[in-house]
């Protein structure tokens, strides 16, 4: 399935440059260059792959705590096979209305899906507060458990990630399963991203797709698209956007920063326009 992942919501206006988000891999090095316009704590927090809770869990020195506000099948395994399906992916309070993904080749340029991630990991100790009931999706997780082994199913999820008391973000993420056991963990929230791949016993391949700035200045709200994939198993594409001020060290000095929003910058891999699961 070919998905097409449109800007954040209001970002029509951002400067736009293209970036080759180019990682190098040897022996001896591991480098994955970065635009100018971020910290270097925001870089960090732009290239973890996988650890990101670990990593912020040992900045802010508190545990995690994840609260699921999203959690969701987006279709069964008896009309997988529609031409088209459409999403809503927005709350009742959101100028989105959704979006649609079209199984058609015809249709798939046409279409676009707006993601982002949900990387709640075992890492930094979370705790995990669920406040959506997801008890439809058992039936169908059930029925896959009992003998359906053709898999390939979108889940939607959404997140937003504590430390303490502190909001450092939100996370969306589509999540394409190929395993029917991988599906059942999912549904039951038995476990997050994180927990998955531990399950599955493989490292996920980590692309970088995007990063974004609203506004112009360092502690101003920032985000971030990717994908982690394990062939044959599961694989995501996964949108973070971090909180104004998320780390310390720019609270000081952005306290008296006028919130302009009606500027801001995307970075994007020209080559990257769309996503192929």
């Amino acid at each position: 399935m070919r998905i097409s992942i449109p800007e954040p919501e209001d970002t029509e206006h951002y400067e736009r440059i293209p970036f080759k988000f180019a990682q190098e891999f040897s022996a001896s090095n591991v480098f994955l260059k970065l635009p100018d316009g971020f910290s270097p704590l925001e870089r960090m927090v732009l290239q973890a792959t996988g650890n990101l809770q670990r990593l912020l869990s040992a900045y802010f020195n508190v545990p995690s705590r994840v609260v699921i506000l999203k959690n969701e099948l987006v279709t069964c395994c008896d009309n997988y096979n529609s031409s088209s399906i459409y999403i809503n992916m927005s709350d009742s309070s959101s100028k989105s209305t959704g979006t649609w993904i079209s199984a058609s080749l015809q249709q798939e340029k046409e279409s676009s899906l707006l993601v982002d991630e949900n990387d709640k990991s075992d890492d930094g100790g979370s705790i995990v507060i669920d406040v959506k009931s997801n008890d439809h999706i058992q039936p169908c997780a059930d029925n896959i458990e009992q003998g359906d082994k053709s898999l390939d199913m979108l889940f939607h999820r959404k997140i937003l990630m504590y430390f303490g008391d502190k909001l450092a973000y939100e996370a969306d993420s589509l999540v394409s399963v190929k395993d029917p056991q991988i599906l059942s963990l999912l549904a039951k929230h038995e476990y997050g991203l994180g927990q998955i791949f531990s399950h599955a016993r493989h490292t996920p391949s980590f692309a970088l797709k995007s990063v974004g700035r609203h506004g112009n200045n360092n502690g101003q709200s920032f985000w971030r698209d990717y994908t982690l994939v394990v062939p044959a198993i599961v694989e995501c594409y996964i949108r973070e956007i971090f909180v104004d001020d998320l780390f310390e060290l720019h609270v000081n000095s952005s306290k008296n920063i006028i919130r302009n929003r009606q500027q801001g910058t995307v970075w994007y891999n020209p080559d990257d326009n769309e996503q192929t699961f």
